[in-house]
């Protein structure tokens, strides 16, 4: 059938039809590709710019994290067993438990736990002190070269000297070297 043989009127319907159909195919086959590509490179390009941000308040605050990075890191114990990790623990403790003037009665170490790629050792110790010395050996292990953790802290006020009977349960995230 030839366009001659048609109507007016059906020539523009088919005229219509074509155009629909032609529209709809360059929609389909141009346009729409080209917006979906042209929507993820802007989705792309704001991901790049709140990356750049991130990274921009990271390099205006380098300084702290610096600090912060070299405080934990000397902080951070090390040992190749866990072992050698609770002694490493025990003499750290001894040590601020000496600088705060409290004589350890007791002490017991308790079980390791694995977090990750760290390790949580702890003691459970028991002392008689002052409660001066007692808030001195807590400043003492929150100290940025100890950072030690206290779980538990019991204390038991006597009539004897010194009055206090702490028992702490101390711990602290090491990493072990395999």
């Amino acid at each position: 059938m030839t366009m001659r043989s048609l109507s007016r009127r059906e020539r523009r319907i088919a005229v219509l039809a074509g155009a629909c159909l032609v529209s709809t195919v360059l929609y389909v086959c141009v346009v729409e590709p080209y917006a979906k590509d042209l929507y993820a490179a802007h989705k792309r390009a704001q991901q790049a710019q709140s990356e750049v941000d991130r990274l921009a308040i990271l390099i205006a605050n380098r300084d702290t994290i610096a600090a912060e990075y070299a405080r934990v890191k000397g902080a951070m114990s090390t040992a190749a067993t866990e072992h050698q990790m609770t002694v490493a623990l025990l003499e750290e403790v001894d040590k601020a438990a000496r600088s705060a003037g409290l004589q350890l009665i007791n002490v017991k170490p308790l079980t390791s736990q694995e977090h990750g790629t760290f390790w949580r050792f702890g003691l459970e110790l028991q002392t008689q002190c002052e409660a001066h010395q007692l808030v001195e050996f807590l400043q003492i292990m929150q100290a940025p070269d100890h950072m030690l953790r206290a779980g538990l802290i019991a204390v038991t006020v006597g009539r004897g000297e010194p009055p206090l009977t702490v028992t702490f349960k101390i711990d602290k995230l090491a990493k072990l070297e395999r």
